[in-house]
Parts: C-alpha cells; structure tokens; sequence
C-alpha cells in the first residue's frame, strides 16, 4: 500500500512509543549477541553470523485515529543458500497489522531497520521485499523474546524489492532472546 496524501497527513500526527531490538545468529557465545561487527570473541577476526535481525516493537502509538500499538516489524538478513555467497535482506511486519498500519510501519522503520552483519562490508541499499508473518514479541523487563518461523506458505507479499533474487524464498526460523537496544519516542 502506497501512502496517499490523506495518509501523509497521518504520519504527521503520530505518537509512538518502543524499542529497537536484535539478534545475530552462531557468531559468539553471547546470547543473544546484538553486536555489529561482533566484538564479543576474537575482535582481530570477527566470524559473521549464519542471520541477523534488527527490529522494533511498538509499546504504545497513534497515527491520527489508526492504533499501532504492540505491532512489530523487523529487518532480516540471511545468506540466498547459492554458491553466490550473496545475502538477502528483506522487511518483516507483523502479520496484525492491517494495510493501513503496514504502510504507516514502512514509512516510520524500513530506513532504520538495517540488518546487513558489517562484517559483510558496504551494502548497496535497495528496496528490499516486504513480507507479513506471524511474528510474537514478548516484552520482558530482563530478557525479551521473539519467535518467529518463516516458510513459503507463512509469508504473505506485500511489496516485491528490487534486487531480489529469482526463485528464492526466505526460509527461517528462531525462538529466542534479543537484545534491547534504544527506546524511542516519536
């Protein structure tokens, strides 16, 4: 769903309340590890992970009249599985969210959610696919929890990317603790 003016007018009047979260997956022994590069083993030769993520869990939040909260969106990187050694990022959003909020998450988080492992050096950003599943964030005072379980039949498109790769379907799962990261407040 592309933002119409009425819709532009929205993002003007929103109030959202959460926190930036991530996890990289078999990098270190820390769990969860959240560092980009990871520095937590040997800082001289960081591993990269197997996957990555960075996300955001809405606690609370308005766009005019359209609630956001408890929604949650996520950047996912993770290698195509090709002899390439290409990886592939692409946007996650929580598949409550109705069309309307699926933009309004867009336009607030997909320039700041950014899931490459630095380890890979510079990325070129391109639009990346968007996909709705089913994703359950557990906000706990110590350890935060997600669990996500990503297959061809639990993805829903919502916007193709620019660069993805033909043929290749994001196939993934974890259930786990993430690091919290910064609060925010727009």
């Amino acid at each position: 769903m592309v933002l119409s003016m009425a819709s532009t007018a929205v993002l003007r009047s929103i109030v959202v309340k959460g926190r930036f979260f991530g996890v990289r997956g078999g990098s270190c022994s820390c769990n969860p590890c959240n560092c980009n590069p990871c520095h937590c083993g040997d800082a001289a030769f960081p591993n990269p992970p197997l996957w990555r993520i960075s996300g955001c869990a809405l606690e609370q939040g308005k766009a005019g009249a359209i609630d956001l909260a408890y929604l949650v969106a996520l950047s996912l990187a993770l290698p195509r599985g090709d002899a390439s050694g290409n990886w592939e990022e692409i946007l996650l959003l929580d598949r409550r969210a109705t069309p309307e909020q699926q933009a309004i998450l867009m336009a607030l988080f997909e320039d700041k959610l950014d899931s490459f492992p630095a380890e890979l050096g510079p990325q070129p950003h391109t639009r990346r696919a968007v996909y709705s599943t089913h994703l359950v964030y557990q906000a706990d005072a110590t350890r935060p929890h997600l669990s996500v379980d990503l297959t061809p039949a639990t993805l829903t498109l919502v916007r193709a990317g620019t660069e993805r790769e033909p043929g290749w379907e994001p196939v993934w799962s974890y259930d786990g603790p993430v690091a919290w990261q910064e609060e925010f407040v727009i």
